[in-house]
């Protein structure tokens, strides 16, 4: 019994022993693991400011001003005559003249297009109407890339650039579709330019800066960022071929045409329309993707002006809508593009292609928005074949058109 009493303390002893080590390496690593807080740090904003000046330096050269001369329109509008103003609600031009209920609320916006010259103190209209806006050299050789409304009807366009030099600009092609135009100056050198970026790469909340002429103040920088993407109505008006990026920094009439660059310096986008009430930025700008504009850039390069493939469909702009027939069909609501109607005769009609198809592939490239679609069969050259996948009551299949 003895010999059992003092193995059973041996043991008690042993175990006892073994906990006292055990407790105190867990404890131990429980305190190892209570490290102090580390302290926040203010973070420096000179390298910040530091990109944002470099950026500017860099791009200014580049932008240029833009003046024009047109012909004076055909109306009774003149300086002044506050009657009608689109402040008058008594005014033919206001929306809330209980005549213009139904207008597009478009119509009234004094800054569509940075188009400021429709108020109360518009120029006399009898005389010639003379326009400001922004654009950049995109090529050494004197070409220059700025918005349709800002030259459309100029009978005369003088360019002044960074160094106050100026030059009379000869207009080599315009697009009102997507309000791009292409200018170009002989200056007897070589120009600096700006290179376009990849605007599918943009990603809403990149840094931006803008840079302009805003009320005639010559490269106007403001930074902000990219607020959307994919914009395409504008005010309650849609223009299929434009779809924008939108972003907060401070555009104002007379920045029509300037560039939105990228911390790289890089254009993606050109600065086209703001939404505002006010007569100056309220945060809501719109730039046309750099993409769009170099395939616009291209063709009026080459022939001075754009043509755009079509296939002879009718279809749903509303992505709702789209949704709701695409699960009308018993499909999932992404379906693709539902077509609504087939033009006799035309492309699609004659491969086959019938109402009621859902077009989910063009050429290998997924389609889920009718501003897909377009902007595929748009940019195809014509005359080329086009391969449509569509699902028809549940089975796909391809179909070339030409």
């Amino acid at each position: 019994m003895t010999k059992k009493r003092l193995l059973y303390l041996t043991l008690i002893i042993a175990t006892l022993t073994i906990g006292v080590v055990i407790g105190t390496i867990v404890s131990g690593g429980v305190k190892a693991g209570e490290q102090k807080a580390q302290a926040l740090v203010i973070p420096d904003p000179v390298s910040l400011s530091n990109a944002f000046s470099q950026i500017a330096a860099n791009v200014a050269p580049a932008v240029v001003n833009i003046n024009t001369e047109a012909a004076p329109e055909n109306t009774t509008v003149r300086r002044g005559d506050r009657n009608n103003s689109p402040n008058n609600p008594n005014s033919p031009n206001s929306p809330n003249n209980p005549n213009n209920r139904n207008r597009n609320p478009r119509e009234f916006d004094p800054f569509d297009f940075f188009n400021f010259f429709g108020g109360p103190d518009a120029p006399d209209r009898s005389e010639r109407v003379r326009n400001l806006g922004t654009g950049f050299i995109v090529d050494k050789a004197g070409f220059i890339l700025t918005n349709h409304h800002v030259v459309d009807k100029a009978t005369k366009i003088m360019v002044r650039l960074e160094d106050k030099s100026e030059f009379q600009a000869k207009l080599i092609g315009s697009d009102a579709d997507t309000d791009l135009a292409v200018v170009k100056i002989e200056a007897g050198r070589d120009l600096p330019v700006l290179k376009l970026g990849n605007s599918d790469s943009v990603k809403v909340g990149d840094w931006v800066l803008a840079i302009g002429s805003p009320f005639s103040l010559d490269h106007t920088v403001t930074h902000g960022i990219i607020s959307a993407k994919g914009r395409t109505e504008i005010g309650g008006a849609r223009n299929d071929f434009q779809s924008f990026l939108q972003t907060d920094a401070a555009i104002n009439p007379g920045n029509s045409g300037g560039p939105l660059v990228n911390m790289t310096g890089e254009v993606i986008g050109i600065n086209t329309a703001i939404i505002s009430e006010t007569r100056q930025s309220a945060g809501l700008g719109f730039a046309l993707p750099s993409n769009t504009a170099i395939k616009v850039y291209n063709q009026l390069v080459q022939s001075g002006k754009v043509t755009r493939g079509g296939i002879g469909i009718q279809y749903s702009a509303n992505p709702t809508q789209d949704a709701s027939l695409c699960r009308a069909l018993g499909l999932k609501a992404e379906c693709g593009v539902v077509v609504q109607y087939v033009v006799p005769g035309g492309p699609a009609a004659k491969a086959g292609i019938r109402a009621g198809d859902v077009i989910t592939e063009i050429d290998g490239a997924k389609i889920s928005t009718g501003s897909a679609l377009l902007d595929v069969v748009a940019n195809s050259p014509i005359g080329r074949t086009i391969h449509v996948k569509v699902n028809r009551d549940g089975k796909e299949q391809t179909i070339p058109i030409v």
